[in-house]
């Protein structure tokens, strides 16, 4: 313990370790000593006396003891050094808290007064642990380091040769699905859909357009639950939280954060991206409903709008109209969409995936003038369109025993200047 001896001022004047080395010095009794600093007056001899209570040493020891086993570990500790919290404690003996978590912790405090009459307070601490689930560990990890690698560097591109802004349709990835040696239809996996988006990257960019949108129309999962139906586990090597972890990945990763002048971007669900096996248990596209929140937290100056069933909105004087496809909704006489959920002030574009084929429906009025005995009919064409867009994903063993397949693809769209829109599809 030092002992500092100071003038009636309060100025320090000299400072010794201990009542003995300044005994020794001055040819006092280390107890004499000992009685001024603990009296109420601590004067002796024209001088204040006092213990450093900041270098005070503190005669106390403390223990460890650590009891590691496979499946729980006991960890106990008897110290000086304050510890109060499931935190302090865990710090206090170096846990790696990526193998273990604690089940319970106990925490006792008691006063002590040492031999040189000083109070402070011992701790005495046990915290039983447990094995973390890894593989829970391993995806909140990968999902907190996903979330702080991720920069929106689209956000901070503004370089472009003129006022353009395009709008990206892009549908069905289907991250998950692993198709092979079928007949007809592509292979597709992982190296494949990270190609196709590189190749969507490339092109997006290549306009060096002012604003770019991008429209998401569903299906990013082949399966959440890895049983969407009887035999998805033949062509789904990705399932549960690790299919979510990838797409945010690919998504976020690869396509959003490359992409230049990005502005907005418009997300909705598909019947793939439900969680539960059954549509009938769940048809809102929750997994779709997760990654556009993620993407939110990732990207968190775009705006990000989701729904499960349809967005409609103006995008640079042209209304676009986005759902799946796989609604009853969808059904529909594309008018009756328009009428309901369009914007009669404009052209109208009506996108949706799912059927992981192109479809152009162009809408006519007519009229038919008779002349003699031939009709001549005169088309005018209507402000609305209907496309449905070729999908990244190019099919399975269920799609193609129904005779369904297509080639990969993407749609670019702007305003031909006229508020009609110029279409640019590209297969990939």
């Amino acid at each position: 313990m030092k002992i500092l001896r100071l003038d009636l001022d309060g100025n320090v004047l000299d400072t010794w370790n201990s009542p003995s080395e300044a005994a020794n010095e001055l040819d006092l009794d280390a107890s004499h000593i000992m009685k001024v600093v603990k009296g109420k007056r601590k004067t002796h001899g024209g001088y204040y006396w006092k213990v450093d209570e900041q270098e005070t040493m503190v005669d106390q020891t403390f223990s460890k003891s650590y009891d590691y086993k496979k499946d729980e570990a006991i960890l106990t500790a008897k110290t000086d050094r304050p510890l109060t919290s499931l935190e302090e404690a865990l710090e206090f003996f170096e846990v790696d808290t990526e193998k273990w978590e604690a089940e319970r912790y106990v925490i006792n405090s008691w006063d002590v007064t040492n031999k040189y009459g000083q109070k402070y307070t011992n701790y005495q601490v046990k915290v039983w642990l447990k094995p973390k689930d890894q593989k829970l560990a391993a995806f909140v990890a990968s999902v907190d380091q996903i979330i702080e690698a991720r920069k929106p560097k689209s956000l901070f591109h503004t370089s472009c040769q003129e006022e353009r802004k395009m709008v990206i349709n892009l549908s069905d990835f289907h991250i998950g699905a692993d198709v092979k040696d079928l007949p007809r239809t592509q292979n597709y996996g992982l190296d494949i859909i990270r190609d196709y988006i590189a190749s969507c990257v490339e092109i997006i960019n290549a306009y060096e357009a002012s604003e770019i949108y991008v429209n998401l129309h569903g299906d990013f999962f082949e399966s959440i639950s890895g049983m969407n139906k009887e035999n998805t586990f033949k062509s789904s090597n990705v399932w549960g939280a690790d299919v979510i972890i990838l797409a945010n990945q690919l998504i976020g990763g690869d396509l959003l954060s490359n992409i230049i002048n990005l502005k907005g971007v418009n997300i909705v669900g598909g019947n793939h991206d439900r969680m539960s096996p059954s549509h009938n248990l769940e048809s809102t596209g929750e997994g779709a409903k997760l990654l556009s929140y993620i993407l939110s937290k990732d990207f968190p100056g775009l705006d990000i709008e989701f729904n499960s069933l349809i967005i409609s909105k103006e995008i640079d004087g042209i209304n676009y109209i986005m759902t799946h496809g796989d609604k009853y909704l969808n059904r529909k006489d594309t008018s009756k969409i328009v009428m309901d959920y369009g914007n009669s002030s404009m052209f109208n574009l009506l996108t949706e995936g799912h059927f992981h084929s192109r479809y152009v429906k162009k809408t006519y009025k007519t009229s038919t003038i008779r002349y003699d005995e031939y009709e001549t009919v005169t088309l005018d064409e209507q402000k609305y369109r209907k496309i449905t867009l070729p999908s990244l994903f190019t099919g399975n063993y269920y799609s193609e025993a129904m005779g369904f397949g297509g080639t990969a693809g993407m749609i670019i769209t702007e305003n031909n200047g006229k508020g009609f829109p110029l279409v640019y599809d590209y297969t990939l």
